[in-house]
């Protein structure tokens, strides 16, 4: 259960009426005065991480994985988000295997996992000021030795920008381009094509994650872990 985190009249007074009914069992109730806050236009982490509580208290396991994947994106490295969503997806009944990939991107993944847009978007602008004062502390103070010690750390410092200046376009172009959904219905048919008619390719079952590759008209194209790809309905799956 998140605690109070960075909100604002009138939504505090939700948040803080929420996790009172959360506290006592009544999560139905408790959803509703979160999801008061969402229509009000507010979002933040705690507030995903709440919802996937409320909804897995109720056995709602696409609700639950849905919000613990959006509160993933924004606390990346709160442990508990983590460890929940793992439990979440033990409920799901399709076990889709990711296809075989080097070890090195799985650390990769994990490594870029630990920075938020925020955090990535203040080392960034730190590194970029910190290399702007040594430059200018470089080219106005005439003394060796402090001359030295900057040309020394401005590589480092370099190095670090271009890294996390990597990170963060690399996080922008998540946002931008990477689109996931969360199934919601209970089954679904996946089809080898947008339409009822044709060919049924095999069966997905609530809580399951695909990117979203196209939409045509109410169909969407979308690709599991394992590779596999495929039409369903828009209205059986949910974007996160």
């Amino acid at each position: 259960m998140g605690g109070h985190r960075a909100f604002g009249d009138p939504f505090a007074s939700l948040f803080e009426e929420g996790n009172h009914l959360y506290e006592a069992g009544e999560y139905e109730e408790a959803i509703s005065k979160y999801e008061l806050i969402l229509e009000g236009g507010y979002e933040n982490g705690t507030l995903y991480y709440n919802l996937g509580n409320a909804h897995y208290k109720l056995n709602h396991i696409a609700p639950a994985i849905f919000y613990y994947e959006k509160a993933a994106r924004l606390m990346p490295r709160e442990p508990d988000v983590k460890i929940n969503l793992k439990l979440a997806n033990l409920r799901v009944i399709d076990k889709i295997t990711p296809r075989p990939r080097l070890v090195i991107w799985d650390w990769f993944d994990s490594f870029r996992g630990l920075f938020s847009l925020g955090l990535l978007t203040g080392l960034v602008l730190g590194l970029y000021l910190i290399l702007i004062i040594g430059l200018i502390v470089y080219v106005w103070f005439r003394k060796v030795r402090l001359r030295r010690m900057i040309l020394y750390g401005m590589g480092p410092t370099a190095f670090l920008l271009l890294l996390f200046l990597g990170l963060f376009l690399l996080r922008i172009h998540e946002i931008k381009k990477l689109r996931e959904g969360i199934i919601f219905s209970p089954m679904v048919e996946v089809r080898s094509a947008p339409g009822e008619g044709e060919t049924e390719l095999f069966l997905l079952h609530e809580g399951v994650k695909a990117k979203i590759r196209n939409r045509v008209g109410d169909w969407v194209e979308i690709e599991l872990a394992d590779g596999k790809v495929g039409w369903v309905g828009c209205e059986s799956l949910r974007e996160i």
